[in-house]
């Protein structure tokens, strides 16, 4: 069977109702409860928080997006018994985007940056099991400009330009039609069945930004080791499955091809619950981690292919 999370074959399905995070979270308690040190339980238990994070912030972005999504159609709807809407068929996008973000999107966007919080907190944490005097201060300009940018890659770059022009859509049909009414139904149709990809892209790209904080703290703090930590269930992909809760090099890192993007940014690829976390030597060996083998990164590699 062909996953719809991972787009790999595989025999495990989901049950009713559960989420690809769900599963991540309880193999990852699962983890944490059979580690063998603290050390383990510090870092596992925290990337499980991560996920949860995630987690809560893909149902914040479901309710949030489709009660924008409906705020919006029903303020269209309003304006076309007004009889406005040639008025508003002719604003810049500048406008639109604000009318679009007035209507509830301002506010999806405000409760994205309250993650970004969380996560960054969550990578201090992470961090500090390695270098226990590093604080997230030390990155705060950097910290700035990757949340910046996260937002402007999920929201500015994607989101928004795709309801505007579903949005210009309506308005094209209703002008045509001039059936406003069946214009506006159809508008929040479009809206509801647009609403799931804005959700997995908005999931993919807090996921990103953890790994971006992470991959500048661990940097700032001199760690040159990464942990592959995360979920080994049913539904892991193949690349990640050789390298799961492992210690990448910086040698074998540069050598792991995903086939989507940078492996500190994408992990396994898109919807990866894998995350890279940065250690030092010293940790490695005193938590007993395994080390990849050359024989698991081209593994991986194959993986992906």
């Amino acid at each position: 069977m062909l996953c719809s999370h991972c787009g790999h074959h595989n025999a495990h399905t989901l049950a009713e109702g559960e989420s690809a995070d769900d599963v991540a979270i309880s193999d990852l308690q699962k983890q944490t409860a059979k580690a063998a040190n603290s050390f383990i339980k510090r870092l596992l238990g925290e990337r499980t928080t991560q996920l949860k994070l995630e987690r809560y912030a893909k149902t914040r972005l479901e309710i949030g997006l489709n009660k924008a999504s409906r705020a919006l159609a029903n303020r269209i709807r309003g304006i076309t018994a007004d009889g406005d809407l040639d008025a508003l068929g002719n604003i810049s996008d500048a406008e639109l985007t604000r009318f679009i973000i007035e209507q509830g999107l301002g506010q999806v966007i405000t409760e994205y940056r309250e993650t970004q919080a969380e996560i960054l907190a969550s990578v201090e944490r992470l961090i500090q099991v390695s270098a226990p005097d590093w604080a997230a201060q030390d990155i705060s300009r950097s910290v700035e400009i990757i949340a910046e940018q996260n937002i402007d890659e999920a929201f500015s770059a994607i989101i928004i330009p795709d309801i505007q022009r579903t949005v210009r859509e309506a308005f094209f049909q209703a002008e045509v039609s001039e059936d406003y009414g069946a214009a506006v139904d159809q508008l929040d149709r479009q809206l509801d069945r647009k609403a799931s990809a804005h959700i997995t892209e908005a999931r993919t790209r807090i996921s990103q930004y953890g790994r971006a904080i992470m991959t500048d703290a661990g940097r700032a703090a001199g760690l040159s080791n990464w942990l592959y930590s995360g979920p080994v269930d049913g539904i892991t992909r193949r690349f990640c499955k050789p390298l799961a809760q492992k210690v990448i090099d910086a040698d074998q890192l540069r050598r792991l091809k995903n086939g989507v993007g940078p492996v500190l940014i994408w992990g396994g690829g898109y919807n990866c619950r894998h995350s890279l976390t940065p250690i030092s030597a010293d940790l490695v060996e005193a938590a007993g981690f395994e080390r990849a083998t050359s024989t698991d990164i081209n593994n991986a590699n194959k993986g992906a292919r």
